[in-house]
């Protein structure tokens, strides 16, 4: 019987939990924004109303209410595309392009004399890969 009220009690309490996570001032609150820019969301599902929700609520969990219970998303939304544009557009993201820019700047200025001494072949086709990748 225990139980039954607990789980019973759960359902209201999270609905008004939930209704509060939506109307708080997520703009009005500047660790909001240092979160989001810290999402590794692909840009076509960062514009979507229903990640940006979830994530409001992960936000609204860690730093207001820890009882919030907040679902995983589904999976059942549109399809991604598939491919290298999604892999692509992860790298030129805002939150992360200046760090993949500068690690493979790293491992361009270690390998590429290696390259051009031993597989000079190898520049064009290296080359060509690099001006698609980082155009």
């Amino acid at each position: 019987m225990g139980g039954g009220d607990a789980s019973g009690s759960d359902g209201p309490e999270q609905e008004v939990k939930r209704a509060a996570a939506a109307a708080y001032n997520y703009e009005g609150d500047a660790r909001w924004a240092e979160y989001w820019s810290n999402v590794l969301v692909p840009p076509h599902l960062a514009s979507r109303p229903d990640v940006v929700d979830h994530f409001k609520r992960k936000f609204y969990q860690r730093y207001i209410d820890r009882d919030l219970v907040v679902e995983p998303m589904s999976s059942t939304g549109s399809p991604q595309p598939s491919g290298p544009e999604v892999l692509k557009q992860m790298y030129h993201a805002p939150v992360t392009a200046s760090y993949h820019q500068s690690a493979w700047a790293k491992i361009g200025r270690i390998v590429n004399p290696y390259i051009h001494r031993y597989a000079p072949f190898l520049n064009t086709p290296i080359s060509a890969a690099q001006r698609w990748w980082f155009r």
